[in-house]
């Protein structure tokens, strides 16, 4: 039993003796501890700063790569995640700054451009934050910003940049109405950087908005010459319908073709303008079967909602709806026709409205060609670009003198009081005043406010380029009141009733000037309404007059409203 327990004894101080060592180990120090934790915590915290800095510069790279090859989408969720690695990131402000721009969406690009403008060095920021106001519109924000951009480039001294710069320069003198300033500007962008093709064909485009377009094929030429450039869609586009607009049709041909054969499938609005054009030089060249299927691809191609809503097909929807119009009328006659076949003087006939409009028209269409071909030696002058704003110009002198003319001798004619007849008193000419001046107003607000698109359409005439005949046409213009609201109107009415006499006189004025087809129709369906009410032509005349004149002025003083008919 002491064996025993001596032997445990013994076992037990070896575990002891083993547990504790002549230096015994003591408890760390709470101190301590704290101590090792803060120094394992600066180790660590360098490493994840590290992996997100890493984070942020790899989603940098592949935002910036995106947005080379033009996959904006993926360029702008790359931006957003490096932002989220690291918020504040300069760059990524700034890249995904030009994305929004590119994208279009103005607001979220001037929000991300305004936090990079004091982190960013260079002139950048601000070249695309003038970018942003002068798409807006926002010209004042737009000067202040190039103004301070031009500062930034003072020190840098980068021909890219102050190329940008002139270009941005043109673009708001171009907004502005202010053409012969934007030429200089565009010039100053093509002598600092040639090789742009952006610079170049603005300012072509300008020289042939401008009706100069030998030089714009001059500036054309020359930039394919000294960049030995392939084949390029939007300038052998441009220089296709440059090349029309002088006649030489066979090279336009040449070269719309080759811009065609350069489009992609994602391109397919251009295709069908480019189509459309392609279609009309050919017919100019007597190839009518080729100009036949060039216009039949061109109805395949490009977005089938905005083009139902052009110009052209909006002006055949309302042909058709006018056409419904004239058969519920006839399907009513028994019940709201008031002809009375025994008036002395004997009153005119919608028959009789129909001869003399159709006169007019058949007047204005041969006067107008013989036109185009003794002045540009072109039988298709009225849809080839330049030459038909003077030759549209003669078609409407015409249209207007020959259809007023017409009515007020077919009055006389069936033994009425042409002038008491057709134009009622002069009292209701303030009125009328009034009038046009509020659609003076309301045309300028059009302009102002509805998008460059389907349902803005172009105006019947260049106000943008005032020549003679234009100015001519707007002052005579007014004439046709006559036959529309005093001679028409009262035919309509007095076979359909009022409402739909008022419906047709409207539509056809509409009509025969054709685009903008949506701005035209309520116009003329209000000065039926006056016509209506007052029984005075004279109040439309006077409207029409100082809506037409009153344009011209306007225009020829203040560049910004000519900026609007661009």
């Amino acid at each position: 039993m002491h064996v025993t327990e001596d032997t445990q004894l013994r076992s037990n101080s070896y575990f002891e003796a083993d547990m504790h060592p002549s230096h015994p180990i003591h408890p760390l120090p709470w101190r301590s501890c704290l101590l090792l934790a803060a120094l394992l915590l600066l180790v660590a915290t360098p490493s994840a700063s590290a992996a997100q800095i890493f984070d942020s510069g790899r989603y940098l790279r592949n935002c910036l790569e995106f947005e080379r090859g033009g996959d904006y989408e993926t360029a702008r969720q790359s931006c957003l995640n490096a932002l989220a690695s690291e918020p504040g990131l300069p760059m990524a402000h700034l890249a995904l700054g030009r994305i929004e721009l590119a994208l279009g969406n103005l607001a979220a690009a001037e929000s991300e451009l305004r936090q990079a403008r004091s982190r960013v060095g260079g002139a950048e920021p601000q070249l695309l934050l003038a970018e942003v106001y002068i798409r807006a519109k926002r010209f004042g924000e737009a000067e202040s910003t190039l103004t301070e951009a031009a500062q930034r480039l003072t020190g840098e001294g980068g021909r890219s940049w102050a190329a940008q710069h002139a270009y941005l320069r043109g673009e708001l003198a171009q907004q502005q109405g202010l053409f012969s300033e934007a030429l200089e500007h565009f010039r100053e962008a093509v002598r600092l950087e040639p090789r742009s093709r952006r610079n170049v064909v603005e300012l072509a485009s300008l020289l042939f908005q401008m009706r100069s377009a030998a030089a714009a094929e001059e500036e054309l030429r020359s930039y394919v010459t000294s960049t030995g450039a392939q084949v390029d869609a939007e300038v052998s586009s441009l220089l296709g319908r440059v090349l029309w607009a002088q006649g030489e049709l066979a090279a336009a041909a040449g070269e719309l073709e080759d811009s065609l054969a350069q489009r992609t499938s994602r391109e397919a609005t251009a295709s069908a303008r480019d189509l459309r054009a392609l279609g009309l030089v050919y017919y100019g060249m007597g190839d009518y079967q080729a100009g036949g299927l060039a216009l039949r691809e061109a109805t395949r191609r490009g977005n089938l909602l905005a083009t139902f809503f052009s110009g052209n097909l909006l002006w055949l929807l309302l042909v058709l709806l006018l056409l419904a119009v004239l058969l519920v009328g006839e399907s009513r006659l028994g019940s709201t026709s008031n002809a009375d076949t025994s008036e002395e003087p004997r009153y005119w006939t919608t028959s009789q409205v129909y001869a003399i409009g159709l006169a007019a028209l058949l007047a204005g269409l041969p006067i107008a060609v013989t036109y185009g071909y003794l002045r540009y030696e072109n039988l298709l002058a009225l849809v080839t670009p330049i030459q038909n704003s003077d030759t549209l110009a003669v078609f409407y002198i015409v249209f207007a003198v020959v259809a007023s003319w017409g009515a007020w001798r077919r009055t006389a004619s069936n033994g009425w009081a042409a002038g008491g007849t057709l134009l009622g008193g002069s009292e209701r000419v303030p009125t009328g005043v009034f009038l046009g001046l509020a659609m003076l107003a309301g045309l300028f607000a059009y302009r102002q406010f509805v998008p460059p698109g389907p349902w803005r359409g172009e105006f019947f005439l260049d106000l943008a380029h005032l020549t003679p005949a234009v100015a001519a046409a707007m002052v005579l213009i007014p004439l046709s009141e006559i036959f529309f609201r005093g001679f028409a109107f009262p035919a309509f009415e007095n076979r359909y009733g009022g409402t739909l006499a008022l419906l047709i006189s409207g539509s056809l004025s509409a009509l025969v000037f054709a685009t903008p087809i949506v701005f035209l129709l309520p116009m003329g369906l209000v000065l039926a309404a006056a016509y209506r009410s007052t029984r005075s032509s004279a109040l439309t005349f006077a409207a029409q007059s100082t809506f037409h004149i009153g344009l011209l002025l306007v225009i020829e003083i203040v560049p910004l409203a000519r900026s609007l008919f661009v």
